[in-house]
């Protein structure tokens, strides 16, 4: 669930939520991311930038609108469709049983609504929240007057940019004909224009899935450097993103380090947890005792000894945090003003 980059900015790591680790950096402080298709016709040009837009099959994706819930009446531009991910916005927004296309009347792919914008006066719109990754409905305009003028659709991703665009000219028997995409780049926005800036179109049968966001197979982030006194304590900033909590253990190791080679390491390391406002929320010295307080309510001895991470000195520190979106900072320093070289490290126990 990926891509890794690195935060130059501040040493900061940057933990995803959505269970993964996207951005990772620390720094010491001594060193200042089904329906088939309908019996209609389509003269389609294929989608430019067809590398980023691919033509679907009806899908159910993990958002719909049917307008049924609409029942019959006009909506405003802006209305919240798709369960509450997007919004759709243009003129003459109506939801009704019918749309004269013309020659033939436009008939709800799903129920007994469909939507339509009859001679807008500008594009019509759907805003996406929550980027998607497919997104597909059943569409019917003008067949026979005003020239039969395609629809034009353009896919624009989070920044604006425009990664396709599709043109499709409806020529059925007012059976809506379904349109479905796969986009290689998420999108946030879809646009329909007609090919006269006037026509009517009429849609139905919504579908559209929900992006996921990029995962990382990332198990040990860590920074190693000599911890002094005062200012001059190792410090190991983190970013903790997302809706939900992120499960983690921030250890603190020292002696380990000594079968590695390393000469003058922190025999009695002291591990400290602050959050964004800089309050102290969770302490320890020595893993094999919990120290009660802030946001550790309970022994953890146990949850250490089975989170794969348990440090092999019982003068190491460790602490196990379910942490709420937000910004963190680890700090070790030596018990008793002691100095020598240590280790930070934050691993993702989700």
């Amino acid at each position: 669930m990926g891509d890794l980059s690195v935060a130059a900015m501040n040493g900061r790591l940057e933990l995803k939520e959505k269970r993964s680790l996207v951005l990772a950096c620390l720094r010491a402080a001594t060193s200042y991311a089904l329906r088939a298709l309908a019996l209609s016709v389509f003269l389609n040009a294929l989608p430019a930038n067809a590398q980023q837009v691919t033509q679907v099959p009806p899908f159910v994706g993990t958002h719909s609108e049917t307008w049924e819930r609409f029942g019959i009446s006009q909506i405003p531009s802006g209305t919240s469709i798709l369960g509450g991910i997007a919004t759709i916005s243009g003129d003459e927004l109506v939801t009704f049983t019918t749309f004269m296309m013309c020659l033939v009347h436009g008939m709800p792919s799903d129920g007994t609504i469909l939507m339509y914008s009859d001679r807008p006066s500008g594009p019509l719109t759907v805003s996406f929240s929550q980027p998607v990754s497919t997104f597909g409905a059943y569409w019917g305009s003008g067949v026979g007057c005003f020239g039969d003028p395609p629809s034009i659709l353009t896919f624009r991703d989070v920044a604006g940019n425009v990664i396709g665009t599709e043109s499709f000219v409806y020529t059925g028997d007012g059976t809506l004909a379904w349109h479905g995409y796969r986009f290689g780049t998420p999108v946030a926005t879809i646009t329909r224009i007609a090919g006269d800036g006037q026509e009517g179109v009429a849609i139905d049968g919504l579908q559209a899935t929900v992006a996921a966001s990029p995962g990382v197979a990332l198990g040990n982030i860590s920074t190693r450097s000599l911890v002094q006194t005062g200012e001059h304590v190792m410090i190991g900033g983190f970013i903790v993103q997302g809706t939900g909590t992120k499960s983690v253990i921030i250890r603190a190791i020292g002696p380990e380090l000594t079968q590695y080679g390393i000469a003058d390491v922190l025999a009695d390391p002291r591990l400290e947890l602050h959050d964004g406002t800089g309050a102290l929320i969770a302490t320890n010295d020595n893993w094999q005792t919990t120290i009660l307080g802030g946001i550790i309510t309970s022994n953890q001895v146990s949850d250490i000894q089975n989170s794969g991470h348990v440090p092999t000195a019982a003068s190491e520190s460790a602490i196990i945090a379910d942490l709420q979106p937000g910004n963190y900072t680890a700090i070790v320093n030596g018990v008793n003003n002691t100095t020598g070289v240590a280790l930070v490290e934050v691993y993702d126990l989700d």
